[in-house]
């Protein structure tokens, strides 16, 4: 396990453990989100309990607060190094999130939900050291603190997007890091008056592998209480 999951670090800070930047007790907040994401969360519990006329449906779909039905399943085409591929995705849709938001993954990954003492959690899986964490903070009087805090606990190289003009217009702050074989983006996101951090890894081997399918998360990702995209 290393120090740069989103997830637990954020929770650390936000719950306001004084040992946030400490290897240990990120390891051990890693170690704990690992247990939890065995358990099944309440969006699988949910999705179980299909009701009959979904069921019936030649399509199943989702859905979501604005009325937008999105099948579970769809195909979409991704381009790596001028190749264009197919990709068969999944629909995930969170349902304890303020706001929620509902994006496709690639059918391979793996999601979960998991509750922290500072927030809810979102984990968007290609594999252990790939993916997407989104981190909601219960406490939003202090977001861009305790975003810049956990910037400041993170080893290696960071530079900052603003400082370098690099920062997109859909996010409030970020930073690209790189320690040992891992690369990632951070991000501040805001919605309807929240905030939401969100963050994007790989090992560096996977080089341009990784990214249409990061992208094509992001692409797809809607806010279910208005229908709006990420960007």
């Amino acid at each position: 396990m290393h120090p740069f999951c989103l997830c637990a670090a954020l929770a650390l800070v936000a719950c306001g453990s004084p040992d946030a930047a400490e290897p240990a007790a990120l390891a051990n907040a890693l170690e704990a989100e690992a247990a939890a994401a065995d358990e099944p969360s309440s969006e699988a519990l949910q999705a179980d309990a299909v009701e009959p006329s979904v069921a019936l449906e030649a399509v199943p779909v989702v859905r979501d607060t604005v009325g937008l039905d999105r099948p579970q399943t769809a195909t979409r085409t991704l381009n790596s190094e001028g190749m264009d591929y197919q990709e068969d995705v999944k629909l995930f849709e969170t349902m304890s999130f303020s706001p929620n938001f509902a994006t496709y993954v690639p059918d391979g990954w793996e999601t979960h939900v998991v509750s922290t003492p500072g927030g809810m959690a979102a984990q968007l899986q290609f594999d252990l050291e790939a993916g997407i964490d989104v981190f909601m903070p219960y406490d939003q009087s202090n977001v861009m603190a305790t975003f810049a805090e956990a910037r400041d606990a993170v080893e290696g190289d960071v530079t900052d997007l603003a400082t370098s003009g690099n920062l997109p217009e859909w996010a409030k702050a970020g930073y690209t890091w790189s320690h040992s074989d891992l690369y990632g983006e951070t991000y501040v996101v805001e919605h309807g008056g929240t905030g939401l951090f969100l963050s994007v890894k790989a090992p560096l081997e996977y080089g341009d592998g990784f990214e249409p399918s990061s992208q094509l998360v992001l692409d797809e990702w809607r806010w279910l209480d208005d229908g709006s995209s990420l960007r």
